[in-house]
């Protein structure tokens, strides 16, 4: 029930978006050290632009309410338009999260509410009584009473009397989360320093208990080889070590969202302190403003995109993760030879690498070809690269005879260096086989979907050097692939940031960025129906083209920011297709077309 109380604290302020705000001081008249902040800037215009999509999608067809939402849910609330609700026009609205009085009780949350005249707006409110400075009442539905206080010019909303009793401290938010803030029309900004200092205690007072508990579990299981137990505790603490430096170096974290004609995007942000492990990695991370998908050949994809690197970075945030495991892995004999050869080897291949693109291709035959493709164009120092790839697929190769085997099937891996020339280029074979055994029922059923998934040769690949930098991968693909691969990394073809729906959606990306990633839904679905078609489910429904969504990760200083960007044109695409199957569904037997 308590959590049903708070959220209606936070879908009143959600419905309460109401005029143009302008740059108030809210975050002043919050109580001190929350946890967590949600803020929204410019109501009145997210409230229009949520209208507008409504209409543009159609919603307002099946529902009036969503044609004016606002209005809808202010008339079921009671609150008046205009001077008479008492609102103010101009404010923010503003929610704080708190550390709850006991551990495991909910989090205690205050909103505030911009109001021109307090009293009038105490006039909106059912079942209204005051004593002294805070006043109680009730919401439509709602039996156990709210809170609200006059703070500045807010109201202070909570079901947490006792938060009321004291006046605001405020909140100071400095650094790319004050931008963050500000910018966006909804931002959640967490605390870390405020989270950071009443997690991190428990969090090492708890690791020992962690690490005793895995060991227990590891010597219970009769599975497990105890010798390989030291290695995945070893494993664990780096997990642990990661998390530890993350609250220990982060100053803040947040999360922003736009709304837009053109689409919908969203911005993670970590903010480190500048002179920590973290703040000093991520200020090293090498940014580009390049389309980062040059070399890859024109193909239909599930996702494609690229990275740019820096192999000092590189080698040294390797050698801080993989070192200690290695040192682990040394100390064990001969049987974990194959096991640190596969780490030195991906290591030293990383670490040559200054650039990548990568894309995993639609297949055109679902059935006859693999459904996992990737083509993967790297430059740097290609020779080196070509020796670490050898040796780590031939350790992998080593590694999967040392792995148990179901019943009825075997796997084996094979590399076959230089086995293989296209377009004058001599490239590495490698391949992964499964036999099975006809006369076990498991066996031929996973016969079956493994076939369907890497077709009936299995899955397999080449690589190889173009030249002295450049070194092209392609795993599961015919060989039409892997020559249009090998023409377009030569040539440094870049058709795919060329396409007007990627050009629409990489322009409401950051323009410098250390990794930039693609995904088209769209792909993804046909081959997702055509698959389930294979099965025997057959869904008469085809997407149209549409944008993909973009993602990039990028660094501004100490700053590590993930943005994406979903486009109206998908949005509207997707929410048709849906529409469609929808009626499908209720009309099994009717006409059925594709889109």
């Amino acid at each position: 029930m308590k959590v049903l109380r708070r959220a209606t604290v936070a879908v009143l302020v959600l419905t309460l978006m109401l005029c143009s705000a302008v740059r108030a001081q809210g975050l002043k008249q919050l109580p001190a050290n929350p946890l967590v902040v949600i803020k929204m800037n410019n109501p009145e215009g997210i409230s229009k632009k949520l209208a507008d999509w409504s209409q543009k999608l159609g919603l307002a067809n099946f529902d009036p309410a969503f044609g004016n939402p606002l209005a809808a849910l202010k008339k079921q609330l009671n609150i008046k338009d205009g001077p008479e609700g008492g609102l103010d026009g101009k404010g923010e609205v503003i929610v704080g999260l708190y550390e709850p009085p006991q551990p495991g009780d909910e989090p205690l949350i205050v909103a505030l509410l911009p109001v021109s005249d307090y009293k009038v707006f105490l006039g909106n409110l059912a079942n209204l009584k005051t004593e002294g400075d805070v006043s109680s009442f009730t919401l439509p539905d709602e039996q156990e009473p709210f809170y609200t206080a006059n703070w500045g010019k807010f109201a202070a909303i909570t079901p947490t009397k006792d938060l009321l009793t004291k006046k605001p401290e405020g909140v100071e938010v400095t650094g790319a989360a004050s931008k963050q803030l500000d910018s966006n029309d909804v931002t959640i900004f967490a605390n870390m320093k405020q989270i950071s200092a009443k997690a991190l205690p428990k969090f090492r007072e708890g690791r020992p208990m962690v690490i005793e508990g895995l060991s227990a579990e590891l010597k219970r299981n009769p599975q497990m080889n105890q010798k390989y137990t030291p290695v995945i505790k070893v494993v664990v603490n780096q997990v642990l070590n990661g998390v530890e430096q993350f609250m220990s170096d982060t100053q803040s974290a947040t999360f922003g969202l736009n709304i837009a004609a053109q689409g919908i995007t969203t911005s993670l942000q970590a903010e480190f302190t500048p002179d920590s492990y973290c703040g000093k990695t991520v200020a090293s991370f090498k940014k580009s403003n390049a389309s980062l998908t040059a070399g890859l050949p024109a193909r239909k994809y599930f996702a494609f995109g690229g990275s740019t690197l820096d192999r000092k970075v590189t080698a040294k945030v390797l050698e801080d993760i993989l070192g200690p495991i290695q040192k682990e892995l040394a100390g064990l004999g001969d049987d974990t030879k194959g096991l640190l050869t596969a780490i030195d080897s991906a290591k030293a291949g990383l670490s040559s690498v200054d650039s990548f693109s990568f894309g995993y291709v639609q297949p055109t035959q679902i059935g006859n070809q693999s459904i996992i493709q990737a083509v993967m164009v790297y430059e740097g120092d290609a020779k080196k690269l070509a020796e670490a790839e050898r040796a780590y697929m031939q350790a992998s190769a080593d590694i999967f005879k040392l792995m148990p085997q179901a019943p009825g099937m075997n796997m084996a891996m094979e590399v076959k260096p230089g086995a293989k020339t296209v377009d004058g280029v001599t490239l590495d074979q490698f391949s992964m086989k499964f036999n099975f055994d006809a006369n076990t029922p498991e066996a031929a059923q996973a016969k079956q979907m493994i076939n369907m998934f890497y077709g009936p040769n299995g899955f397999n690949g080449v690589m190889g050097a173009i030249n002295d930098k450049d070194y092209v991968m392609v795993m599961g693909g015919d060989d039409d692939l892997v020559t249009a691969a090998i023409g377009s990394a030569k040539k440094k073809e870049d058709a795919l940031s060329q396409t007007d729906l990627v050009k629409a959606i990489s322009a409401q990306l950051p323009k410098e960025r250390t990794i930039v990633y693609y995904v088209a839904l769209d792909n993804i679905a046909t081959t997702a129906l055509d698959f389930m078609g294979q099965m025997g489910f057959k869904i008469p429904l085809r997407l149209p083209e549409m944008s993909p969504i973009g993602i990039s990760l990028g660094t501004e200083g100490s700053v590590l920011r993930i943005d994406t960007a979903i486009s109206s044109d998908m949005i509207e695409k997707m929410v048709s297709a849906g529409m469609q199957a929808a009626m499908m569904m209720q009309n099994p037997g009717g006409k059925r077309g594709g889109l």
